[in-house]
């Protein structure tokens, strides 16, 4: 069936126009509140560089021995590519599909934690060309990124479960969404 869907989307392609190219990518920090993170990187399991978070996404300082119990954060970036009529999101981990597509719950689900957390700007809203995709993991690997109003670390926990998601054992924080989904939005406002 894969290979009939292929021929049959092949039979149907058209072409594309791929110049001119441009590339642009944002550099941001993200806090690191996954306690398992911090432990991982304390047992240097995770060695790359840490930054103490200052609560601006554009700016922070390397980390001090003596600032090791403060909230810290991590350095990333997040990209476009632009190939004529194809634009690309370059995102950095494992972003959830509601985050690409504006399909994020409303109304929440009562268990989660941030019930009142505003909808992140959407990244297929963002892109003005013809076609356009996602490339994840592009250039870090920083974990799950799930919208905020869906974070579900605390009971009592969504959709009936009895524990805490997968998602959130695996992502930065809660804060990422919403601090990565506007940097990128900030980004393609920029290319204009």
């Amino acid at each position: 069936m894969l290979g009939e869907a292929a021929e049959r989307a092949l039979k149907n392609a058209k072409a594309v126009n791929l110049t001119p190219l441009e590339a642009k990518s944002r550099t941001l920090f993200l806090p690191v509140d996954n306690k398992l993170y911090r432990v991982a990187r304390q047992l240097k399991v995770f060695t790359r560089e840490a930054y103490l978070w200052n609560d601006d996404p554009y700016k922070a300082e390397s980390l001090k021995e003596a600032d090791a119990e403060k909230r810290q954060c991590i350095k990333t970036e997040v990209g476009l590519l632009r190939c004529g009529e194809l634009e690309i999101a370059l995102i950095p981990g494992e972003i959830y599909p509601e985050l690409m597509l504006d399909k994020v719950q409303d109304p929440v689900d009562p268990g989660a934690d941030f019930p009142d957390a505003p909808i992140e700007p959407t990244i297929y809203k963002q892109l003005t060309a013809k076609h356009h995709m996602i490339v994840g993991l592009a250039n870090d690997e920083i974990g799950y990124i799930i919208p905020k109003r869906q974070w579900d670390e605390k009971p009592p926990f969504c959709y009936g479960r009895t524990k805490a998601q997968y998602g959130e054992g695996n992502s930065l924080g809660p804060d990422t969404a919403p601090l990565l989904c506007k940097a990128f939005k900030e980004l393609v406002a920029a290319k204009k």
